[in-house]
């Protein structure tokens, strides 16, 4: 439209919880990356809830839960294999 004009919109900050949200993702993430590095597991369960469930959504644990009984469910043959494997006297000291 003529003789119209548009405010630009100043950017805002972001929430104190989606920055710390996003730094705990980093660290985790980090720290992850670390310890598979230096110790690799025998399986990884990993679940697909980072866009779904936030950090501090405690209140949708049910569906977390749920996506943990999924993981395992899905690699329950490859989990009981390894545990077959392992030598009960290996943990005793």
């Amino acid at each position: 439209m003529p003789g119209r004009t548009v405010k630009p919109v100043a950017p805002t900050a972001p929430a104190y919880l989606d920055v710390m949200s996003a730094a705990i993702d980093i660290m985790t993430d980090f720290v992850l990356k670390h310890r598979q590095a230096s110790d690799p597991p025998h399986v990884i369960l990993e679940a697909d809830l980072m866009e779904s469930v936030l950090v501090l959504e405690l209140y949708r644990a049910k569906e977390a839960i749920a996506e943990g009984h999924r993981m395992v469910r899905e690699r329950a043959s490859e989990i009981c294999a390894l545990v077959e494997a392992v030598d009960p006297h290996d943990f005793t000291g």
